[in-house]
């Protein structure tokens, strides 16, 4: 009997240290994937270096199935799936400041919807809480000579110092769009960020 009990004692001390390994294990990798932001873009300029953070899977935001909406409401979505967080980080380290452009880049594949039918709003974090920096405006490339197609500068910015600053952005289907119930409204973009140093 007490060899039995030997027995039974160690495997019920093998499976907590198995569980305890496992919590382990999921506790970190959750914190990783969930906690950490990742790292989509980085810029090494002459004097500085800018990069861009985000949780969300990819770097991609994009209305699915959109249905036509006036500024008020689209400005005020809080659903998760309605507003993309991304963060800017600057360093600047031999120069005197740091330009830097946040840049929407049109996703042909995903998107069903016009240009003009698509409204745009940017938020950045002051003191804790979210403020309009840009929009809403309709979605409009503006960087014909640029090294991207359908892209749209939403934001520009200059840091005399190392930073970090917390943005929000959100789309929607304006309310004036010429459209039908049939017509499927889809719409995606690449956030990106560019940076210049002086």
């Amino acid at each position: 009997m007490t060899n039995k009990k030997g027995i039974s004692f160690k495997v019920w001390m093998l499976l907590l240290a198995v569980f305890l390994s496992v919590g382990a294990v999921i506790g970190v990798s959750s914190y990783l994937f969930y906690g950490e932001p990742k790292n989509i873009e980085y810029d090494e300029v002459s004097g500085g270096e800018i990069s861009m953070t985000y949780t969300d899977d990819q770097n991609i935001f994009g209305i699915t199935n959109g249905v036509k909406m006036s500024d008020t409401v689209g400005m005020a979505q809080d659903a998760s799936d309605k507003f993309f967080d991304f963060t800017i980080n600057t360093d600047i380290s031999n120069a005197n400041n740091l330009e830097y452009s946040i840049i929407l880049v049109k996703d042909e594949t995903l998107s069903t919807s016009l240009d003009e039918n698509v409204k745009i709003y940017l938020e950045k974090e002051v003191s804790g809480s979210y403020s309009e920096v840009t929009g809403p405006i309709v979605f409009s490339p503006n960087m014909k000579d640029s090294e991207y197609e359908n892209a749209m500068t939403i934001y520009k910015g200059t840091n005399r110092n190392n930073k970090t600053e917390n943005f929000r952005l959100r789309m929607w289907i304006s309310d004036t769009a010429n459209i039908t119930p049939e017509q499927v409204q889809n719409f995606a973009v690449k956030i990106m960020v560019d940076g210049k140093a002086n």
